[in-house]
C-alpha cells in the first residue's frame, strides 16, 4: 500500500536489464561528446566523478533536527553532530565549468545553529578544505576515503578532547587498487582511474557483533575480505548495512560510544576503537521501533550523529527518534 513493493520491482528491473551498463555507458559517451558534463545526477570532472546533490528538503531537515532535539532532551547524553560535506563542496575546483551546486558549508552552519545547546558541533568543512588537494574522496564513489575519515577523526578528537588525538599512530594497508564505485555505475562512466582502498589496522578490536533484528552474529574482524572480490567493495568496511553493529575493543577506556550513522561511518569507526571500550553503530534506515528496544541508550557515555549532508538533507531518518 505504501509503494515499497513496486519501488523494489523497479529497482530490480533496473539492475537486471540486459546490457544495462553498456547502454548507460553509450548514453554517457554520446552526451559527453556533445559537451554535457553531467549524467544521471553525476558531474563528469577531470579524472573524477562527483554527486550532483539535490537541494535540501526543508521538511526533512526540520524533522531530523527535531529528532535530535527529542533524543538529547530524553537521554541527556553528551551528544556530537558531524555532517560530512561531499566532494563537490570540498574539491569544487574539479567541477565542470558552470556546474551549479548549493552551499553545503552554509547549510551545515545553519543546522549547527539550530541545534545550539543540544549538541556539540564537529565542524569538518574547513578541516577537509585544508586538504582538498589530497586523496580524501574516492574518484568513482561518493564516499570519503580512509584518509578523509582520519581527518574527521582528528577533528572529533580535538572537539571531544580525546587523549589519542595527537599520539595515536595508525598503520595503513592497501587492500584494493581496482575499486570502481557507485558513481561510475550511476553515470555509466568507466574511464576514470580506479580507486584504491586502505584499511587502518588496529590491534584493539576484541569482537565485532552484527544484529539484524532477529539474531546476533559474531565476526572475527571488522573488515570483510570477501567483498573485495565483489562489485560493492565498500562493504569491506564493516560488511553490508545492518540495523545495529557493536564493536568491542581492548581499550583501557571504560567509556562507550553510540553512533547514529550512514555509510560514511563505516570507514571512520576503526579510528575511535582506542578511545572507547564499546562502539555501537545504529542505522535508522532499518529500524522502525523505539530505539530503546534496539539498544540500551542509557548505558552509553557519548552519542555521535554522523551523516553526510546529502542524507541529512534528503532522508528523514532521525525524525524516528521523536
Amino acid at each position: 500500500m505504501n509503494g515499497d513493493f513496486m519501488n523494489g520491482v523497479d529497482t530490480y528491473l533496473n539492475d537486471h536489464f540486459a546490457g544495462r551498463d553498456s547502454w548507460i555507458t553509450a548514453q554517457s559517451f554520446m552526451e559527453y561528446s556533445l559537451g554535457k558534463c553531467e549524467s544521471n545526477g553525476v558531474f563528469l570532472c577531470k579524472d573524477a566523478l562527483m554527486s550532483d546533490l539535490a537541494a535540501p528538503d526543508e521538511d526533512t531537515v526540520n524533522g531530523n533536527i527535531d529528532g535530535i532535539k527529542a533524543f538529547t532532551q530524553k537521554y541527556n547524553l553528551p551528544s556530537y553532530l558531524m555532517l560530512v560535506p561531499s566532494a563537490s563542496a570540498i574539491q569544487s575546483e574539479k567541477l565542470p565549468r558552470f556546474a551549479q551546486v548549493w552551499d553545503q558549508k552554509g547549510f551545515i552552519e545553519k543546522v549547527f545553529s539550530q541545534l545550539e545547546g543540544q549538541v556539540t558541533p564537529v565542524p569538518l568543512y574547513d578541516k577537509l578544505r585544508e586538504h582538498k588537494d589530497e586523496y580524501i574522496y574516492y574518484r568513482t564513489d561518493h564516499h570519503w576515503t580512509t584518509n578523509g575519515a582520519f581527518l574527521a577523526y582528528q577533528q572529533l578528537a580535538s572537539t571531544m578532547k580525546l587523549p589519542t588525538s595527537d599520539t595515536f599512530d595508525f598503520q595503513t594497508d592497501i587492500v584494493s587498487d581496482d575499486f570502481i564505485g557507485t558513481l561510475s555505475s550511476k553515470s555509466g562512466v568507466y574511464n576514470i582511474t580506479p580507486d584504491s582502498m586502505n584499511a587502518y589496522q588496529t590491534d584493539t578490536i576484541q569482537s565485532f557483533l552484527v544484529s539484524d533484528g532477529k539474531q546476533v552474529t559474531e565476526h572475527p574482524s571488522i573488515y570483510f575480505d570477501e567483498f573485495l572480490a565483489k562489485k560493492d567493495k565498500y562493504a569491506y568496511y564493516l560488511g553490508s548495512n545492518q540495523p545495529l553493529v557493536t564493536i568491542k575493543t581492548k581499550s583501557t577506556s571504560d567509556k562507550r560510544l553510540l553512533i547514529f550513522k550512514d555509510s560514511y561511518a563505516h570507514s571512520f569507526a576503526p579510528f575511535v576503537a582506542n578511545d572507547y571500550s564499546e562502539i555501537a553503530l545504529v542505522d535508522l534506515r532499518y529500524i522502525n521501533i523505539d530505539i530503546d528496544k534496539v539498544v540500551d541508550v542509557a548505558s552509553y557515555d557519548d552519542a555521535l550523529f554522523l551523516y553526510s549532508t546529502d542524507v541529512f538533507a534528503q532522508q528523514g531518518l532521525l525524525k524516528k527518534l521523536k
